[in-house]
């Protein structure tokens, strides 16, 4: 029986690129105006701060979005619970 093996990679140039464009969205959204809202990644490492947990949620769900626009799977993201941060916002790290 022929066996294979299955390697997935991400495609960090797609990655970046759907992250980028998720950042100008949100800049432009009037629901985020005003707010500390932030993504950045760090080697394989994704922090969002955001102010609350309906936030947070938004913003995971248009990081998914901008994720799939791109051909990147968002499965890719192992989102992991959120803790509260300074300044009375929360934040996620994801890997």
């Amino acid at each position: 029986m022929p066996s294979f093996k299955v390697i997935s990679k991400i495609n960090y140039p797609k990655f970046d690129n759907a992250l980028a464009s998720c950042l100008r969205e949100m800049n432009n959204r009037f629901d985020f105006k005003g707010l500390k809202i932030s993504i950045e990644r760090r080697d394989k490492i994704i922090t969002t701060l955001a102010s609350d947990e309906l936030k947070l949620k938004q913003v995971n769900e248009l990081l998914q979005v901008h994720l799939i626009r791109r051909e990147v799977d968002p499965r890719v993201i192992t989102i992991k619970n959120s803790e509260n941060a300074a300044g009375s916002s929360i934040r996620q790290v994801s890997e």
